[in-house]
Order: structure tokens, then sequence, then C-alpha cells
């Protein structure tokens, strides 16, 4: 996917990235299933199992909130 790319290209921002660059958005589970064309409750699952921990690892921010890094779900989608 070259979401990002195109996104960095029409906002004409320079090469240099900052946290609020597209390259360190986070997810949520919801647009995560729907990037990857699943269930949310499917990333729920992997999360608990640890299924593709390390393919597509979350970000936890508290007990029950959890993300996902662009950049990864990026990468799991070109690794398959």
């Amino acid at each position: 996917m070259n979401h990002q790319r195109a996104i960095s290209s029409t906002t004409g921002s320079s090469t240099r990235t900052s946290w609020s660059s597209p390259a360190h958005d986070l997810l949520t589970r919801k647009e995560t299933a729907y990037l990857l064309r699943l269930r949310p409750n499917t990333l729920a699952v992997w999360a608990v199992t640890g299924r593709f921990a390390k393919e597509l690892p979350i970000v936890r921010l508290g007990r029950n909130l959890i993300r996902y890094r662009r950049s990864d779900v990026e990468h799991f989608i070109d690794g398959r």
C-alpha cells in the first residue's frame, strides 16, 4: 500500500519525519481490521493468542486500549 506516500506527496510535507507524520499513526482495531479486510474480533483473538505477534505487534496504551502502527500494518500486508 502506498497510502502513506500518497498523503505526504499531496500535502507537500518535507522529507523530515515527525511524530505527527503519517509514518507514526496509530490505528484502532476497527481501522486496522478494515485495512486487512478482517473483522475486529479476529484481531482481538490474534492479540490474545499471540498469533502474528511478531509480524503485527500491538501497541498497548492502557489495560484495554490497543492500537496498531500504520507502518506495521502496511508491512504485514506487503508480506502476505
